[in-house]
């Protein structure tokens, strides 16, 4: 237990810092470290008998000893307390979405035709992605099945081009599948909620995405309108509830929310220098190093003492004093 911490512990460590080099795969090195993390107990598993780092030597004893100790327990029991909350809360999280879903109906004619011609999709690709809730809440993009983004009752109150903007910011999430990965993430905090790192790793992630929507929700507008019709929204405390899902105007800490709209002010064309692939492929291969050398770690225990003594048992001379 104390091996894996401290193996997800370095995960989580490096990935944020390698990943901002990683320029626009900055996401997907996000999401990678934490399906790397959550499958460690897994390949563990699969691969029992693997111990590739027995030769540097590393003493665990007093981790063993810790491990061992009844303070073990009490943790092991908070730690399960926490879990349970954590799953009470995603449970009533998938409840509002079940709940926001049936309260939600087809989209009008008119609306159907404007998202289809701001998107560039036909009719009836719209129709099965996007609904109207009779509800406040939204825009967002929701995890459901087949994925689905919901739009609010005063929709047509907004004005066309914050309409644009939202229905750009949105559908670039749906592409993405963020909603689903959001459940993911959710997922890996309520296991690991007792870490720093998780909660900081999953803001990270969080501001990632909703940057690079933001990118994609701009196109060729001016990006000061862009800022200008999102601070309208949130002032004017339009498309704030979203009790779940991935929401366009969602409110936030007010560092993220300046960092969000400096991004924003600040957007140009991604310009990819021939180092930025070359830094990705070189920290992809660093984490997957260190997951495999993190397993195999992890797997290597020591052995049974009991498997000892009978082993020695087994090679004694049973008449020592027989012995030339």
């Amino acid at each position: 237990m104390t091996r894996f911490f401290l193996i997800a512990s370095v995960l989580l460590l490096l990935a944020p810092v390698m990943a901002a080099r990683a320029g626009p795969w900055k996401r997907h090195f996000l999401q990678f470290t934490i399906l790397l993390v959550l499958s460690l107990p897994v390949w563990i598993w699969l691969w029992p008998e693997t111990a590739l780092l027995d030769f540097v030597g590393i003493d665990f004893a007093p981790l063993h000893h810790l491990e061992s100790s009844s303070a073990i327990d009490c943790l092991g029991c908070v730690w399960c307390i926490g879990v349970a909350l954590g799953l009470l809360q995603m449970a009533v999280q998938i409840h509002k979405v079940a709940v926001w879903r049936k309260a939600s109906a087809a989209l009008p004619h008119t609306v159907l035709q404007e998202a289809a011609t701001t998107l560039s999709l036909s009719v009836v690709d719209v129709s099965r992605f996007f609904r109207i809730s009779h509800c406040s809440w939204g825009p967002a993009s929701l995890p459901t099945l087949p994925s689905q983004i919901m739009l609010p009752t005063d929709w047509m109150d907004w004005t066309p081009r914050q309409r644009q903007a939202a229905l750009r910011h949105e559908w670039y999430h749906a592409l993405n599948h963020d909603a689903y990965w959001g459940m993911l993430l959710d997922l890996f905090t309520v296991v690991f909620w007792f870490h720093p790192l998780t909660w900081s790793l999953r803001h990270c992630w969080k501001e990632e995405i909703e940057l690079q929507a933001d990118q994609a929700a701009i196109g060729q507008t001016d990006p000061a309108d862009y800022a200008a019709d999102l601070l309208q929204l949130i002032v004017s405390n339009q498309g704030l509830h979203c009790p779940a899902g991935i929401g366009f105007a969602k409110r936030s800490s007010s560092n993220r929310f300046h960092r969000r709209i400096a991004s924003i002010l600040n957007s140009h064309p991604a310009i990819r220098s021939p180092g930025t692939r070359t830094a990705a492929i070189l920290c992809s291969l660093l984490l997957s190093a260190a997951a495999f050398l993190g397993v195999a770690w992890l797997a290597g225990s020591d052995p049974n003492p009991l498997e000892v003594e009978v082993s020695k048992r087994l090679i004694a001379n049973p008449f020592p004093a027989d012995s030339p």
